[in-house]
């Protein structure tokens, strides 16, 4: 198998298990801060999480245009031209660190306006500059892990990310046991968030020193760099309307302390979605450098086998989700917080359109079709705000996430997959037809049995839960690699992996 190959494989294992690791920490510190924060300031704090959404708007979409085009020219063996948009990018990172400061004291004088609580105006103004400057420090080492993901470097990503998550849960737990409140945790987040940075920027430099140093690239290149980052830029700013605006409007039409719930429904369902990202996102890089060598029936190839993967990720994860929700949030967070169950049941269909369709964005981003993602997206974006605050007023909580769901099954699985149909050759009906159906059809045999044998035995106990949720997985993982690959799709998946290589090794 080639290089890339093993590389996506070893990024994907390495990012699965750093991710599986930061998740357990992040569920087991949850309750704790939620204990010492309170309710109404766990709000709070999840209101400042989502108006810091803003921050990543100044990058003007330049993250995503440097792995585009540092992947395509390599796929084309041109380091030297790749270095230029390296160089092009490095100064719109230090002028947006510089943009995002000040963007924090407008989002707090701005946002703290609408608070009528002098205490909480204040708490709310004083933990937005604490997360906006931390934050700050953060964007000139965006340009270093933009080339660590052209260079399909997953590992070194996701070790620095696990290492970060460790750091934090540490020190968040020493802050609020002393009493240290939200601006404790404010600016515990911003100082390991510049640690981060920093040991980023150093691994890049070692790990992809081979690129040579441009001071100045030319007005081609920055046009380039800039006419494909304008449209994930509008991919973001769509992003964020989607995802990160919810505490807004709930805030703005329900209490506070009704985010709290949503943020909770919203960390559990985000675990499954960030574990299947974790494997299916690092296919942008390789498009990217399947398009610089004009390899279609490639990406073709590659898109179909990602999908299938997909397909089987996202239906058993949330299947599983869903299955053990009531035991799991009953004893993770006692009695008292069944809304939060009622609201991952209505949110588990769009996330699974979600998860499915994660290919579908590869592809367009990596073959240079971001335009047509962007588009789409804007009316994702306007379809879910006007939706949720339509249906908050008349249906609180609920509302809200049914609008959220609603809309992120409609247009995943029609109008963002009808534009990969176009690409790959296939009709939209045809597509769902042959390959959607057929594969959750084989993820469904499975999960019956397993939500039987879940309805029947299992408790709000932590042996149970565990020995559930590892059993399943356990049985899945053979079962779905015998019945749902072909011969040669196993084969190419065992090579991959590099069995192959250890057993060879073995045998002599």
């Amino acid at each position: 198998m080639s290089r890339v190959g093993s590389a996506l494989i070893k990024g994907g294992v390495f990012r699965l298990v750093a991710l599986a690791i930061s998740l357990l920490l992040q569920l087991a510190m949850l309750p704790f801060i939620l204990q010492a924060l309170g309710s109404h300031q766990y709000g709070l704090w999840a209101v400042v999480g989502a108006a810091s959404g803003y921050y990543g708007f100044l990058d003007l979409g330049v993250s995503s245009a440097i792995t585009r085009f540092v992947s395509r020219e390599l796929g084309r063996g041109d380091a030297a031209k790749a270095a230029e948009y390296v160089a092009a990018s490095r100064r719109v990172f230090l002028q947006a660190a510089v943009g995002v400061a000040l963007l924090s004291a407008v989002i707090a004088w701005f946002g703290g306006s609408f608070i009528d609580t002098d205490g909480d105006r204040l708490l709310f103004m004083q933990t937005v500059v604490i997360t906006g400057l931390g934050i700050a420090c953060t964007f000139p080492s965006k340009v270093h892990v933009g080339i660590l993901t052209a260079e399909l470097r997953h590992d070194v990503i996701a070790s620095l990310g696990l290492a970060s998550h460790l750091v934090r849960a540490g020190c968040t737990y020493l802050v609020l046991a002393q009493g240290g409140g939200l601006l404790g945790l404010a600016a515990t987040n911003a100082a390991v968030s510049m640690l981060h940075a920093g040991a980023t920027v150093l691994a890049a430099r070692r790990c992809c020193g081979h690129l040579p140093y441009v001071a100045g690239p030319s007005s081609m290149i920055r046009k380039e760099l800039f006419g494909y980052a304008g449209y994930s830029l509008l991919s973001r700013l769509a992003d964020f309307f989607r995802f990160k605006a919810h505490p807004l409007t709930i805030s703005a039409f329900l209490r506070f302390s009704d985010v709290t719930p949503y943020a909770i429904h919203d960390r559990l369902q985000s675990v499954v979605v960030s574990a299947c990202d974790a494997v299916l996102s690092n296919l942008t890089a390789v498009f990217s450098r399947q398009e610089g060598k004009e390899d279609q029936r490639a990406m073709r190839r590659l898109f179909f086998f990602a999908y299938k993967i997909s397909c089987y990720l996202g239906g058993f994860s949330l299947g599983l989700l869903v299955i053990m929700a009531p035991a799991f949030v009953e004893r993770w967070l006692g009695p008292g917080y069944g809304l939060v169950v009622t609201l991952l049941y209505i949110r588990a269909v769009g996330a699974l359109a979600g998860i499915i369709q994660m290919p579908v964005v590869n592809l367009l981003f990596g073959s240079a079709q971001n335009r047509t993602y962007a588009y789409t997206n804007c009316v994702h974006a306007a379809l879910t705000l006007g939706s949720t605050v339509l249906l908050a007023q008349s249906w609180g909580l609920v509302g809200v996430v049914a609008g959220v769901s609603a809309t992120t099954a409609i247009m995943k699985t029609g109008v963002q997959a009808q534009a990969a149909c176009r690409m790959v050759g296939l009709s939209l009906m045809t597509f769902h037809r042959t390959r959607t159906l057929p594969h959750l059809a084989i993820v469904t045999l499975f999960l019956l049995p397993i939500a039987g044998w879940g309805y029947l035995w299992l408790t709000p106990t932590w042996p149970r839960l565990i020995i559930f949720g590892a059993v399943s997985t356990a049985l899945f993982g053979p079962y779905v690699f015998r019945f749902g690959f072909s011969a040669d799709e196993r084969s190419l998946l065992f090579r991959s992996s590099g069995f192959d290589r250890w057993l060879g090794r073995k045998a002599s």
